[in-house]
């Protein structure tokens, strides 16, 4: 099944429990998969996820049980509880600020997560006991850029971020770890 590109929004449960659903394609202007849009569509294999989509909301996908491959979009901001539960996804990359609860693949065995190290992702697959593959951040300093702002946290760390929007921080220690992410991700960064 293929949306048109005219449609932005789709209601809550309006797929819910289409068995002979196998395919849906979304327009890639939608932000939002609704509460339990796809709920209980037993057939459903595959689906792209538009770089659009900002949130994925409870049950959207739950009981997809055909579902075993997903691509989220790094813009993704929220995965709503049992959103991807009962499925049988055995991989998620999981971007570095989407917020994920313990519970969005509750019943999911032997998932494989590659997410950030101290981010949303990384505390659902430790909550979960699910193997993960830390990614590391990796940023590109331009040695001709001037340094507009710095500062410290504590008597261990110190940043500077400069015009070209590299955020350095130096020293040890901890701060944190949801502050740190949520300054870290307003500068642009690449992984490896």
């Amino acid at each position: 099944m293929e949306i048109p590109e005219s449609v932005t929004s789709i209601s809550s449960y309006v797929f819910s429990d289409c068995k002979a659903l196998e395919k849906a394609v979304l327009p890639k202007n939608i932000s939002i998969i609704d509460l339990g849009t796809f709920q209980y569509c037993s057939s459903l294999r595959e689906i792209n996820i538009p770089e659009s989509v900002t949130e994925i909301g409870k049950w959207a996908f739950t009981n997809c049980v055909s579902l075993n491959e997903i691509k989220l979009p790094e813009g993704l901001e929220y995965i709503g509880s049992y959103a991807f539960s009962d499925t049988a996804v055995s991989y998620i990359d999981i971007p570095m600020n989407t917020h994920i609860y313990d519970d969005s693949f509750e019943g999911v065995k032997g998932l494989k997560v590659s997410c950030y190290e101290n981010s949303w992702g990384h505390s659902f697959a430790k909550a979960n006991g699910y193997e993960c593959e830390l990614k590391k951040f990796v940023y590109k300093k331009d040695e001709n850029a001037e340094i507009v702002s710095s500062g410290s946290w504590n008597t261990n760390l110190s940043y500077t971020l400069d015009s070209s929007g590299t955020l350095t921080i130096s020293g040890s220690g901890k701060y944190g770890s949801a502050m740190l992410i949520a300054t870290m991700s307003r500068y642009p960064r690449g992984t490896d």
